[in-house]
């Protein structure tokens, strides 16, 4: 484990295969993120001891996602299965440190139904709206980092000009095309080809564009069954919606909308 990595421990009920599919996709993007995920689909196999993998993952991580659901309400007021014994954990950890920062619900329903009596008067993050999770991922993240949704705008120098006040946007690093010295399959050409035309569109900042040839980069890497290439596209495109104009914005998410209904896993 990197421990100048943000950690966080996932906890969950297990309401159904689908649900337990959309946190194994939401513990890939946070790992994606740089973050280390304290998560049972990723640390524990026959034999393990669930009891001290709790107690040590709720202990060793900086913050603690709860996914809550009816279910998990449910679990938690009764102390019941896993998801009862981490809530005596948690209720522990507050109580002891007086620290309720460090827990981070999101919540997969209505709140009255899924918040358990002792997260009450915590700010949660609603998750409920699969076509609003790219903006909900991005309050988790910089909730992570003991962010709040907006930074505090910055008082420009006095010596520019509102139109001389340049943000910086990153532009794409072709390198590992370009030093590449083997054969080169048709398809990646066709990827680079696009690659090129990012770079180009990042220069100009058209990011409409850009967003427009990343999830054509991102369909042709899910042909391929790169589901990392995939996951590091998506990353991409969530952290161009925030250079977005409003305008730009709607445009944007009716690009995606389109290709999330080609692929109904996937919460860009």
């Amino acid at each position: 484990m990197e421990t100048n990595k943000p950690k966080v421990f996932i906890s969950y009920s297990h309401d159904s295969e689908k649900h337990k599919l959309w946190v194994d996709e939401l513990a890939a993007m946070l790992t994606q993120e740089n973050i280390y995920v304290f998560y049972d689909g990723y640390d524990l196999y026959a034999g393990c001891d669930l009891i001290n993998y709790m107690e040590t993952s709720v202990s060793k991580a900086d913050k603690v996602i709860l996914i809550l659901t009816p279910n998990y309400k449910s679990k938690a007021e009764k102390r019941e299965a896993g998801v009862g014994y981490e809530t005596r954990i948690i209720t522990s950890d507050i109580y002891n440190n007086q620290n309720k920062t460090k827990f981070i619900p999101i919540v997969m329903a209505d709140s009255k139904d899924c918040i358990p009596n002792f997260l009450f008067g915590t700010f949660y993050i609603d998750m409920q709206d699969s076509n609003k999770f790219s903006q909900n991922f991005k309050k988790l993240i910089r909730s992570i980092f003991n962010k709040a949704e907006h930074d505090r705008p910055s008082v420009p120098n006095a010596n520019n000009t509102e139109n001389e006040i340049q943000y910086e946007y990153p532009i794409d690093d072709l390198k590992a095309y370009e030093e590449y010295r083997g054969i080169i399959p048709t398809i990646e050409l066709y990827k680079y080809g696009i690659s090129k035309d990012v770079v180009t569109a990042q220069k100009n900042r058209d990011l409409l564009k850009v967003i427009k040839l990343k999830l054509l980069l991102a369909r042709i890497c899910r042909q391929q069954n790169k589901i990392n290439d995939v996951l590091a596209l998506e990353k991409d495109i969530r952290k161009t919606l925030d250079f977005l104009s409003p305008k730009e914005l709607d445009s944007a998410e009716k690009l995606i909308s389109e290709y999330k209904m080609n692929f109904s896993t996937t919460i860009i």
